[in-house]
């Protein structure tokens, strides 16, 4: 047993103890550094392999779910399902994968925080699980446990997931997004919320799209990257942080080949393979060694040899070109997956060596990798069987 404290209490405790010891309340977990993790485990920090899948092709992590692309069209997921977002038709969690329904010729995937899209092979996307802002984009409100249809898109060729948006890249470079638009992050000038899909101003040259909790971007042909939605903490990275509803340019940024967005803070992987984040820093997830926000990109320290990056709520991971991860920022639940737990906290990247990926996909505070023969393995927290081991 390993008593964890939540790593905010443990500053006020250090500054406040007599305040910390009414109002922090430790829990107990039991955290496994070894093979003994098992199903009841609240948390493993080694890597677990995911039952029953041994050619996935694709892996897209949401708030306490997984879902994985299996070769030949089908998706799997596992985890949280209490608003459906596993996609078989029912509202419970699965510490297995179980198959989602009615989805056999998907392309794509990706989880936004409890609901999660798939691109299919004829470029329409199909999105199931909460529905509460309309992030499903079939018109209505109500969460579907089983895939619904996006209204009126026909040339997608990614989806990205926020908590209670969406975004789509189309096949003419164009974004459309759906869901709450109450920060801007439907990108279309308001700052309202739409249950079908918007078209995002001003962007014709995107090549990828992804979405945090209340911001979206986009990598652009020419290497650079607009954001939209909710500014604060600087998650947008022009330079302040007032919220936008139309895209703003992210400073000092020519040269990026891929971006992914965390809870409220993005990374870009440059084209000399390096790492820079924005936003949201006061776990050190912007990997700079610092513990602060910042609302221009910063380098990550260290890193020279990234191909992907995943943002989770409050830490990243960097995929190397040898197959290894480098993460950073709150590693409390095991989420960097080298056999450290309890309070971990890192404003500079940690290498996990044990481990040999093709990619890595975050939820919020858990990891999973893809490795090269279709086989998966996660790490983290495991309150909901979102590692997928049993």
């Amino acid at each position: 047993m390993l008593i964890k404290i939540n790593p905010l209490c443990l500053l006020v405790l250090l500054s406040f103890p007599l305040i910390s010891l009414i109002s922090c309340r430790s829990t107990k977990e039991e955290v496994a550094t070894d093979s003994t993790c098992s199903e009841s485990y609240s948390s493993c920090s080694s890597p677990v392999s995911v039952t029953g899948i041994s050619n996935a092709t694709a892996i897209s992590g949401g708030r306490d779910h997984m879902c994985s692309l299996i070769s030949g069209g089908t998706v799997k997921c596992w985890g949280d399902n209490y608003q459906g977002q596993l996609g078989n038709g029912s509202t419970t969690d699965s510490s297995s994968p179980v198959s989602v329904s009615n989805i056999s010729t998907a392309t794509g995937i990706n989880a936004g925080e409890d609901h999660t899209c798939a691109v299919l092979s004829d470029k329409t996307v199909q999105c199931w699980g909460d529905n509460n802002q309309g992030q499903l984009g079939n018109g209505s409100s109500t969460d579907s446990s089983s895939p619904v249809s996006v209204s009126n898109i026909s040339t997608a060729t990614a989806v990205t997931g926020g908590w209670y948006h969406t975004c789509a890249l189309l096949d003419n470079n164009t974004v459309q997004c759906w869901g709450s638009g109450v920060y801007g992050q439907l990108g279309n000038g308001y700052g309202s919320s739409s249950s079908s899909p918007v078209t995002v101003a001003n962007i014709t040259t995107a090549t990828a799209v992804t979405t945090g909790d209340y911001h979206s971007c986009a990598l652009l042909d020419n290497n650079t990257i607009q954001c939209w939605g909710k500014g604060s903490s600087g998650r947008l990275g022009n330079g302040s942080t007032a919220d936008s509803y139309t895209p703003v340019t992210v400073s000092g940024i020519s040269t990026a080949s891929t971006i992914d967005a965390g809870e409220d803070h993005t990374c870009a992987v440059l084209s000399d393979n390096t790492v820079q984040c924005w936003g949201y820093g006061l776990y050190g997830n912007l990997g700079n060694g610092s513990y602060s926000n910042s609302n221009i990109p910063v380098t990550v320290s260290n890193i020279s040899t990234a191909t992907a990056v995943a943002g989770g709520e409050d830490f990243n991971c960097a995929l190397l070109s040898d197959g290894t991860i480098s993460c950073w920022g709150n590693g409390s639940y095991g989420s960097f997956g080298n056999g450290n737990s309890g309070t971990v906290l890192t404003n500079a990247p940690v290498i996990n060596s044990s481990v040999n990926a093709s990619s890595v996909a975050a939820g919020d505070d858990f990891t999973c990798i893809l490795e090269s023969g279709g086989t998966i393995k996660c790490f983290g927290d495991n309150d909901n069987g979102q590692l997928g081991g049993w």
